[in-house]
């Protein structure tokens, strides 16, 4: 049997005190300021409008097609001729860190005895000589 759905949540202005603690989301579906008890943080979208999303990337995901965009594309701001290159770098929010793909581990036939792992893994290991002690060089 399918779930009922809920019904839309009527719109409510955040209090003096959710905004003073900063508990408000500017919701990217519908522009309106949110309180949390009303909104979908992670998504950052009031209840109404992660609802109407979920409901298109669920039917996306069913025709095989690829989800909506979980957020609007950020609109970079255009800044003046006048304006300093060096400024305009600091003022401006960086972009994000690309990451390399992460190395896979060894994985290793379980039917393989451990001392042939251990040899293996050895001859990898590279051989330090130890520094002599300073406990018993000195001469006296």
């Amino acid at each position: 049997m399918a779930r009922p759905t809920a019904r839309r949540v009527s719109y409510s202005t955040p209090s003096k005190e959710e905004r003073a603690q900063g508990a408000v989301v500017v919701c990217d579906g519908c522009g309106r300021s949110w309180p949390h008890r009303l909104a979908v943080l992670r998504l950052k979208k009031c209840v109404n409008c992660a609802r109407s999303w979920w409901r298109k990337a669920q039917a996306a995901h069913r025709a095989g097609e690829s989800a909506p965009p979980l957020r609007r594309p950020k609109v970079k701001a255009q800044l003046p001729e006048n304006v300093d290159a060096f400024l305009a770098a600091l003022s401006m929010e960086p972009e994000p860190v690309k990451r390399g793909p992460r190395v896979q581990e060894e994985r290793h036939d379980p039917s393989e005895s451990i001392d042939s792992i251990v040899a293996r893994m050895g001859a990898e290991v590279t051989v330090v000589p130890a520094l002599p002690s300073s406990r018993g060089s000195r001469d006296r």
